[in-house]
């Protein structure tokens, strides 16, 4: 479980995350939704470590997250970032370091990890990209080739920042897809959705935040009857079902 307790944060004299305390626990998908500069982005960097917060603590299985090397993180943590560089190699290549927290000195890659490897492509449908080079893919093949690594890396908490971006729309819906199934598999999600629907639809609990700060956090039905999307986006949720599934509207508040 990783456990948020109190934190802050600031870049500079700017507060971006203020006393914020929650927790995520594995087997569940986590959707952050928020307005634009909310601290969403911020929030996943200082679970990961790649901040160090101003105040309060953060846990990971009941250990401090300064008490981790850099190794032992990454194989605890994995983050898709919202923009990233694209490195000149190819994709076989950039999925593969995904396995490195796991190899010795020599890092020279073992049989699990050519299955791990082989294993996230296929599930990613990415591996007839193999031999291609990342800078000759589209954005939204890229972005399933970043999933393949988080997939490669095998961490227990994976940490996702608007992962659906670029995706054309059947294959955003097979990506959360995979998430639901990575959750079922005891995996632990946390996702900022900029797509408040989808977040509703696949997320077991949705964390509202607006100016730093957790104003809701519950699950699908429980988040539209509080009206807090109405509070924090000025719009009002209306869900609407189709046999078994549900689908929501937004109606745009005066």
């Amino acid at each position: 479980m990783i456990e948020l307790k109190n934190i802050s944060f600031s870049y500079g004299k700017k507060s971006a995350i203020n006393k914020l305390s929650t927790e995520f626990k594995r087997g569940n998908l986590y959707g952050i939704i928020g307005p634009n500069g909310c601290g969403k982005t911020t929030l996943l960097r200082l679970i990961c470590g790649l901040l160090k917060e101003t105040q309060g603590e953060i846990l990971i299985d009941g250990s401090p997250l300064s008490n981790y090397s850099q190794k032992e993180l990454a194989k605890n943590i994995s983050l898709m970032p919202q923009t990233r560089p694209v490195p000149d190699m190819t994709v076989y290549d950039f999925v593969s370091s995904g396995r490195f927290p796991y190899l010795g000195l020599s890092r020279k890659l073992r049989e699990i990890d050519f299955e791990k490897i082989e294993k996230a492509m296929a599930a990613t449908q990415t591996a007839e990209f193999a031999n291609r080079y990342l800078t000759s893919l589209s954005g939204g093949e890229r972005q399933r080739v970043y999933l393949a690594l988080l997939l490669a890396q095998d961490t227990d908490y994976i940490l996702l920042d608007e992962p659906s971006s670029f995706l054309d729309i059947s294959h955003s819906i097979l990506f959360n897809e995979k998430l639901v199934s990575l959750k079922k598999n005891g995996k632990c999600i946390v996702s900022v959705f900029h797509d408040i629907s989808s977040a509703l639809k696949c997320c077991d609990k949705i964390l509202v935040m607006q100016n730093g700060e957790l104003k809701f956090s519950g699950n699908s039905t429980e988040t539209v009857k509080s009206e807090i999307l109405k509070t924090v986006f000025g719009v009002k949720c209306v869900p609407l079902t189709h046999g078994n599934d549900i689908f929501y509207n937004f109606i745009k508040q005066s």
